[in-house]
């Protein structure tokens, strides 16, 4: 079951994964691992405070069709293992794209199933092109089912 809400400053998402909480948070916290699922180049420094950096190469994705890497920074904000993580989002040689800030937070579900929501909000409403309400909406859609599919056929998927 998915809920999708747009409501022009936040984009909310909810996904069911079949996999343990611990899987996905690995999958959104460890390098090698984001980078198997969401972005070309990773750095997480796993605690509050820490720095996140997350690029997207251009010669990588050519079907994209876009100018150039682009490359996101941000500061853990809440670090709770398993459980709930947010940072700051903010692309660096974007000015009129404003530092936002990403909220996953994840509930396990029996049968080793996760629900995992997301939350991007801080959007002003001015954002353009790539960088527009609508983009990041299709492009966490996307994310998600990589995540979902990620995380099923991950080997410690079933191990407590």
């Amino acid at each position: 079951m998915k809920k999708n809400t747009n409501s022009r400053l936040k984009i909310i998402k909810t996904k069911i994964i079949q996999a343990l909480p611990e899987t996905v948070f690995k999958a959104l916290t460890e390098p090698k691992k984001i980078t198997q699922w969401f972005q070309d180049e990773a750095i997480f420094e796993p605690r509050v405070g820490g720095k996140i950096r997350l690029v997207t190469l251009k010669e990588i994705h050519p079907e994209w069709k876009l100018d150039r890497d682009y490359t996101m920074d941000g500061i853990i904000r809440k670090f709770i293992p398993n459980e709930t993580l947010s940072y700051t989002w903010k692309f660096n040689d974007t000015p009129d794209f404003s530092e936002t800030t990403i909220i996953w937070e994840l509930e396990p579900l029996n049968s080793n199933k996760t629900s995992v929501k997301l939350t991007h909000e801080g959007f002003t409403g001015k954002e353009k092109g790539n960088f527009s309400v609508d983009s990041h909406e299709q492009g966490w859609t996307e994310a998600l089912e990589k995540l979902a599919k990620y995380c099923k056929s991950s080997p410690d998927t079933t191990k407590n």
